[in-house]
């Protein structure tokens, strides 16, 4: 059974290792993305994102009541979202959903966003991070764009965005 914890702000792998410390046999899943982060037009550093923020998804296959109350003491818990029972299949489709469009090394690709994003959107990296572009067309391998004035097209392969 996946469960959905919500972790303190840079408690991630705090929270892994105090749940692995119970000799427990839990697999973590935290899609992220990459984001390039600029100054002086130089690439200083390539930094990984959690999609969710400051949510981990956790799976044990004998999750119990009482091991959940044990579990919910942990160092960099806030606390696990309830109704896990009943959306069992909602976040394994979700999982699913993210795994399919990884990489080698398990980080989300553009074309993951290209599929959200409906009518606004915004970079997450380069030298036109965070400005917010309208969509105009998405095509095969490139999106159709305008922000301010301008129309531009991008490559799928060259720019990071996000929905807006």
């Amino acid at each position: 059974m996946w469960l959905v914890a919500k972790i303190k702000n840079n408690y991630s792998d705090i929270f892994k290792k105090e749940i692995l410390k119970k000799n427990l046999n839990i697999e973590f899943y935290e899609p992220k993305y990459k984001v390039d982060n600029i100054s002086n037009n130089k690439k200083i550093k390539r930094d990984r994102k959690n999609l969710l923020n400051n949510y981990i998804f956790c799976y044990y296959s004998n999750f119990s009541k009482n091991l959940i109350e044990t579990l919910k003491f942990s160092k960099g818990l806030e606390y696990f979202l309830t109704g896990q029972e009943l959306y069992q299949k909602d976040i394994i489709t979700f999982i699913n959903y993210c795994k399919s469009f990884e990489d080698e090394q398990n980080i989300i690709t553009n074309n993951f966003f290209k599929n959200l994003i409906e009518k606004k959107g915004k970079f997450s990296s380069g030298p036109l991070k965070n400005i917010i572009f309208d969509l105009i067309e998405k095509k095969k391998n490139k999106l159709i764009i305008k922000f301010g004035q301008y129309i531009a097209t991008v490559d799928d392969n060259k720019a990071a965005y996000v929905p807006a």
